[in-house]
């Protein structure tokens, strides 16, 4: 049942990331847009910090792993980690989509 931890884990962070894109009217058909077009306009422009970019990355890794490979066998500890880390993504995540909101954070030109 780890492996199903995971993939929520990943998909707290992908739909969070998505609901931020949509301030900007931006989205992606596959997953991978959407971690690069966070990465272009939230992480490289300084809204967030570039650990946020390593943890939706790793993220995506991981649940690839658990998804897709044959032989990937995650712990609890596997899951725990990737958990702990999409509430730290989901919280920040909510906090500055927030702030946007409140015109607190200006957006990047599209």
């Amino acid at each position: 049942m780890f492996d199903g931890s995971i993939n929520r884990s990943y998909y707290a962070i992908f739909y969070s990331i998505r609901s931020i894109l949509a301030l900007i009217g931006l989205d992606s058909k596959k997953h991978s847009g959407v971690l690069s077009i966070f990465d272009r306009y939230f992480v490289k422009m300084g809204i967030f910090e570039k650990k946020f970019s390593r943890m939706a990355h790793t993220a995506f890794d991981v649940r690839q792993d658990c998804d897709y490979e044959d032989f990937f066998v995650p712990s609890e500890d596997d899951a725990k980690t990737q958990y702990s880390k999409a509430e730290i993504f989901v919280a920040e995540i909510e906090q500055k989509r927030q702030k946007i909101i409140n015109k607190q954070i200006i957006l990047p030109e599209v």
